[in-house]
């Protein structure tokens, strides 16, 4: 039997409640919320907490809210810190205490109202809220001996904040509801404004406690779906996550409220609809609140607006591979008469070839390609399958917002206006919906066009075809929607691969959507690893990909691309532009012909391109992570000068051992020799002082800051009104026994002392000790690169393999390298070079750099030095890479030589030439003689064997040393000699 056969009398019905609802709203803006929460919490016997700053008409809420009942008196309090007991409770009844009874005279004060509102009711003291605590939970109040029973219907509480400290906490969890209340928005204003003053309508009969009654006693008997249980359960999980403690006792109240909100409905069960009522149970504060009726739309009833985006991308796919087949020229097989195709021969201009057109529309028609009816019918049929997968998405979601629509409208409880939000984001996806639906139509109907030219089967026949095309898989199937994403199934597999593969993956005629996407993602995982995907990743056509498979396994595919994401998505490209040819060869050739064409077009195509992988491969290895390349760009500069110059450089790395290990050795490191960083720190460094911290002792109960009021037997703080008590006769003796007890009403004061404490944690104070040395270790590398005319052939060669192996060392030990590559005056070229794609790019075009002036180093010198005083530089070191025709100025001389005094900068100098000059001797530290340099030229393979006819890099200071500058002195040895 129902609630309502029940008790049809004393249950108060629905179009009466509604007008208490019209009643408590009339007149206020954006409340329905707040509304319907109070009058519920009321009806369900809990307390409601209003949040929110203030005039926001909370205690206007709370006044209309005692109109609703009847046989219910009204209270209401401001509280502060130092609020009394009597002011809530009553003050002490003298003639009770003549009797040595200790009560209160109640009447008119909080234990006998039955709708109360207390305001700043978290700023209350501790003795006031103790005594709260019972009168709000078990509706009963401690007066003289005993407990009395009190007549509260519901207690609404305001605060600006949810507490933070935790002693409020108890207190905090007696308001079941916890309701968010803000100004009014921008939309309202103009309302608020203009509206009228003055209290509320009035409203229908009060409701009478009979009734109240009748409504827990129908709230009992509805029982908790298993649906809304496993909500519950799910509720419970998303408030954990997000740190709300959720008391055992607020649980089984919100089970509570949500059987009550279905008894006033005429409901016999919680729904799952029903939980719009648990954020404002969960919450902690309005933010929580907020939270978690966010998490209750999207998770729980499924209401978030769901963009789709796979779909999207779907569609999108489709309409690229459209126009690309739109403006596909013709085949040599199609090749049409006519004047305008007969310009085009001839070779005539476009502009000479337009005044031949005599039906241009038509002639345009014949310069297009024509597909065959197998491919045709794939095409169809692909967006068709797309299509249909969409319609039922949409079928679907209309009937999910029909089916919420007069759910919704059944429910007394649900505001309105979170209804119609509701609606709004369900009809904002039917919308995108139906546009999605119109473009992948236009996407089929496209693809039907070029049948008109081929004289095509239509309509049902296509589809036979393109099912033959799939190896006897019918085009049409629709998938099984798994547990995932199921609205965007199979399309949300797209989310496993990377955009570049989205279009193939979509309309690549191979199979059905679901397999294809779905192995794809497989052959990518295994070719990433180096290795092929077992065989029954076939992409749904095992025939066509037993073929391909085998072309991979011959070219040795997977091998290449091991680690190399980017390539791997190359290879699957092309891969899939092979699969999907296979259509465009029916009904031409027979399947198995059009498959076996397909696969030996794909290993003529990997036979080529297999030789520039490799190439790159061999020659970028160690300069960084090349899974970030654009292999699709740098395939067509495998041929271009710069990649020539850097394969030769590459060859000579291998003839240059020294060289590789003096480029390993910049950076400096500690060792001996080395100048100091900075200036060695004092004999006597004073103790290092520490910084110090505040730290703050409380002594409650000392004059200080007063905090409120407290029960205490301190004399010295009690209140004026407990000192009045010692001037009459009988309460002199109840001062007394409060005095005994430490229950007198005395101000809460509390002293604060701070003293500040070392902290050996802080950091130490400015100036309090001077700064200790520089750590030295192996740091960046500055690359000075002479660019030169005179650097031309074999030179530039070894300056080019000094940079592969400069930027090969940097990326190993994760250190910067800068390249400053200079040629005469105001040619000069500064580029980090880092590891990623943009930084391969930039060295590769610095394989092609080259000025064909005169050599100007000034410059170069000075921006080099200016970056080894820059931040995370000043450990630097510099490599010169030079033929030496050149000479310094003193004043560039002077700052290379502050700069090694005071950083300890080293030069070294890479020496690519017959003879050494005083400009080279003046500058670097060191000097690597490449002395068979011309084995490293153009003409490297058909040159001889042998050195440079120079026998020594010396000649200067073996055979001139006195005419060494005292700045290349540092060239000779000890006894006079040549290094």
């Amino acid at each position: 039997m129902s609630p309502d056969a029940a008790t049809p009398a004393a249950l108060p019905a629905r179009d009466r409640l509604r007008a208490h609802l019209a009643a408590l709203e009339d007149g206020l803006l954006e409340r329905q919320t707040a509304v319907r929460l109070l009058l519920l919490g009321a009806l369900a016997g809990e307390h409601v907490l209003l949040i929110g700053p203030p005039g926001t008409a909370k205690s206007e809420l709370a006044r209309r809210l005692h109109r609703a009942f009847a046989g219910t008196a009204y209270f209401e309090r401001l509280l502060t810190r130092f609020s009394t007991p009597e002011e809530l409770f009553g003050p002490l009844s003298l003639v009770a205490l003549e009797d040595d009874r200790y009560e209160r005279l109640v009447d008119g004060y909080l234990p006998t109202a039955g709708i109360a509102f207390l305001d700043e009711v978290f700023k209350a003291n501790s003795a006031i809220l103790n005594a709260l605590l019972t009168l709000l939970n078990e509706r009963e109040f401690d007066n003289g001996s005993g407990r009395r029973p009190t007549p509260l219907v519901s207690l609404v509480g305001a605060t600006n904040e949810a507490p933070a400290d935790e002693s409020l906490l108890a207190f905090h969890d007696r308001f079941l509801l916890r309701v968010p209340v803000a100004p009014v928005g921008d939309a309202s204003f103009a309302a608020l404004l203009t509206g009228r003053d003055g209290s509320a309508a009035d409203g229908p009969a009060p409701l009478t406690p009979a009734e109240r009654a009748a409504v827990r006693a129908a709230a009992d008997a509805v029982t908790l779906s298993a649906d809304a249980l496993a909500a519950l359960a799910e509720l419970r999980a998303a408030a954990a996550e997000r740190g709300l403690a959720v008391s055992d006792r607020r649980w089984r109240r919100i089970v509570g409220l949500l059987r009550t909100a279905a008894a006033t409905e005429g409901r016999r069960e919680v729904e799952r609809l029903d939980l719009w009522l648990a954020p404002y149970v969960a919450g902690h504060d309005a933010d929580s609140v907020a939270a978690l009726r966010d998490w209750v739309d999207r998770s729980l009833l499924d209401l978030a607006d769901d963009p789709l985006p796979w779909f999207d991308r779907a569609a999108e796919s489709f309409e690229q591979q459209l126009e690309v087949e739109r403006r596909a020229p013709a085949d040599e097989a199609d090749a049409s008469a006519g004047k305008l195709a007969l310009a085009r021969a001839a070779g005539a201009r476009e502009a000479e070839a337009g005044s031949m057109r005599i039906v241009s529309a038509r002639l345009e028609r014949s310069q297009q390609r024509r597909w065959s009816p197998v491919h045709v019918a794939a095409r169809v049929a692909e967006a068709g399958q797309a299509l249909d997968r969409l319609g039922a998405v949409r079928a679907e979601r209309a009937a999910r917002r029909d089916a919420l629509a007069a759910q919704a409208a059944a429910r007394l409880w649900l505001p309105p206006a979170r209804a119609a939000r509701w609606m709004a984001q369900l009809d904002a996806t039917l919308a995108r919906l139906d546009a999605m639906r119109a473009r992948l139509a236009a996407c089929r109907d496209g693809g039907c066009a070029p049948r008109r030219t081929m004289r095509c089967s239509r309509g049902p026949a296509l589809l036979a075809v393109g099912a033959c095309a799939a190896g006897g898989r019918p085009w049409t199937h629709l998938p099984a929607v798994g547990a995932g994403n199921a609205r965007q199934a199979p399309y949300d597999l797209l989310a496993a691969l990377p955009p570049a593969l989205h279009r193939a993956a979509v309309t690549t005629a191979c199979g059905t959507p679901p397999r294809r996407l779905a192995d794809l993602a497989r052959w990518r995982a295994a070719l990433a690893a180096g290795r092929l995907p077992p065989p029954e990743a076939d992409l749904g056509d095992a025939q066509a990909m037993a073929a391909m498979r085998a072309v991979a396994a011959a070219q040795e595919v997977a091998s290449a691309c091991r680690a190399l994401p980017a390539l791997v998505d190359v290879v699957l490209a092309t891969l899939l532009w092979h699969l999907d040819r296979i259509v465009d060869l029916q009904p031409r050739l027979a399947r198995a012909d059009a498959i076996a064409q397909a696969a030996a077009e794909l290993r003529a195509q990997w036979e080529s391109e297999r030789g520039d992988w490799d190439e790159a491969l061999a020659l970028l290895q160690g300069l960084g992570d090349l899974g970030a390349l654009q292999w699709d760009r740098l395939r067509g500069r495998l041929r271009g000068r710069e990649w020539q110059a850097a394969r030769r450089a590459q060859l000579a790395l291998a003839r240059l051992p020294e060289l590789v290990a003096l480029i390993r050795r910049l950076g400096r490191a500690e060792r001996a020799g080395d100048a100091p960083a900075q200036e060695p720190p004092p004999a006597e460094t004073p103790p290092r002082r520490f910084g110090v911290k505040a730290v703050e002792t409380r002594l409650p109960g000392l004059p200080g800051e007063l905090r409120g009021i407290r029960l205490s037997g301190r004399i010295e703080g009690m209140l004026a009104s407990e000192a009045v008590m010692l001037h009459h006769p009988l309460l002199k003796k109840l001062w007394r026994a409060r005095h005994a007890e430490a229950r007198l009403l005395a101000y809460d004061s509390e002293a604060v002392l701070r003293d500040w404490r070392p902290d050996p944690l802080a950091p130490p104070a400015a100036g309090s000790a001077p700064p200790r040395p520089e750590r030295r270790e192996r740091g960046p590398i500055v690359l000075c690169l002479d660019t030169s005319g005179s650097m031309r052939g074999a030179p530039e060669t070894i300056a080019k393999a000094v940079v592969l192996e400069t930027l090969a060392t940097a990326q190993r030990e994760r250190r910067g390298c800068v390249l400053i590559a200079f040629g005469g005056e105001g040619e000069i070229v500064e580029r980090a070079l880092g590891t990623d794609a943009g930084g391969l790019d930039a060295l590769l075009d610095l394989m092609g750099q080259g000025f064909d002036g005169g050599t100007d180093l000034q410059s170069p010198v000075e921006r080099a030095v200016a970056r080894v005083h820059e931040a995370g530089w000043r450990s630097a070191d510099m490599l010169l890479v030079s033929d030496g025709e050149f000479g310094c100025m003193p004043s560039t001389l002077e700052l290379l030589d502050a700069a090694r005094e005071r950083l300890g900068l080293r030069v070294q100098g890479v020496l690519v030439g017959d003879r050494e000059t005083m400009g080279l001797l003046e500058l670097c530290d060191d000097i690597f003689w490449v002395r068979d340099w011309r084995r490293h030229g153009d003409e490297a393979d058909a040159a001889a064997p042998g050195f440079s006819p120079v026998h020594s890099k010396s000649l200067t200071a073996m055979y001139f040393p006195g005419a060494l500058s005292p700045r290349a002195a540092r060239h000779l040895r000890p006894d006079g000699g040549a290094r």
